[in-house]
């Protein structure tokens, strides 16, 4: 059944409980992102199933706008979705996705999700897209030293930095745009986010042999020359794990990802570019 966290917070309690209980971790995740003002009742849809008034199965549907090649999409992502240990084999998750499908055709144009169970969401209409990183080789690397600060959102300082700059956010390109305020801070407690004074802007990267440039959050428009200059300048190769649309106006080499879980969408998904397809690291559910 659909329910509605918003006129019961003990629902939402006891859906937390299950969901923690199958994904150890999940309720510590969603007290960090309260702390933030990100609050998970208020992004997702759930769909629950209860026996001997215990929450046994739960499907949440997060819905987020965004732009592929140069379409806007209203989409759903499915999260949480889950059986509790005792009642698989039963039949619940076949439930659950008969239940929420027609909702999910009624209100979004597709419905993505990830997975390490592909198996499961096949026989609903779903198929894997694999995705791709995207290679920059740097001939010659800047001379300037990095000017990166690190924000940790815990700091009210940090984080009013961050709502200002992702609301006045514009796209790096206007062909590709995903992005959900929500999902970033959720994503922020596991990534590192930096702001580049120069340039106001906030650069989500990690290094490890190479750079590894997983977002950029600007209120202006930004060349890829322009956020090369504040990145640390020791790394002859820069990765993408982003879709670059047409932001990048130089050539790049196109890399299997290697991602946490599988990206799926039903048959009604139309991605930017369907042989090198890269869904937003920040935007993930």
């Amino acid at each position: 059944m659909q329910i509605n966290y918003a006129k019961d917070g003990i629902t939402f309690e006891r859906a937390i409980k299950l969901i923690d209980h199958v994904f150890p971790g999940a309720k510590d995740m969603v007290a960090q992102g309260k702390e933030l003002g990100a609050y998970w009742q208020d992004a997702s849809t759930p769909f629950i199933i209860e026996k001997n008034n215990q929450f046994i199965a739960h499907l949440g549907i997060v819905p987020i706008d965004i732009t592929l090649a140069n379409k806007a999409q209203h989409l759903a992502i499915l999260h949480g979705v889950c059986v509790h240990p005792k009642y698989r084999g039963q039949g619940y998750f076949k439930q659950l996705m008969e239940e929420a499908l027609p909702y999910l055709h009624k209100n979004f144009d597709a419905t993505l999700l990830f997975t390490d169970n592909p198996e499961l969401y096949i026989p609903f209409g779903y198929k894997t897209y694999p995705q791709y990183d995207f290679l920059i080789p740097i001939p010659q690397p800047s001379s300037s030293e990095a000017s990166l600060k690190r924000l940790y959102l815990q700091q009210a300082e940090d984080l009013a930095l961050f709502n200002r700059i992702y609301k006045n956010r514009v796209p790096l390109t206007a062909d590709v745009d995903i992005s959900h305020r929500i999902l970033y801070l959720f994503n922020s407690l596991e990534m590192k986010l930096f702001y580049a004074k120069t340039l106001d802007a906030i650069i989500v990267c990690k290094a490890h042999k190479k750079l590894y440039l997983q977002d950029i959050l600007s209120s202006q428009t930004l060349s890829f020359s322009e956020v090369l200059s504040v990145l640390p300048h020791e790394y002859t190769e820069v990765i993408l794990q982003f879709h670059p649309g047409n932001w990048l106006g130089t050539p790049y080499q196109t890399l299997a990802a290697k991602t946490k879980g599988v990206l799926m969408a039903c048959a009604h998904f139309s991605p930017a570019d369907k042989t090198t397809f890269r869904w937003n690291e920040m935007a993930r559910c």
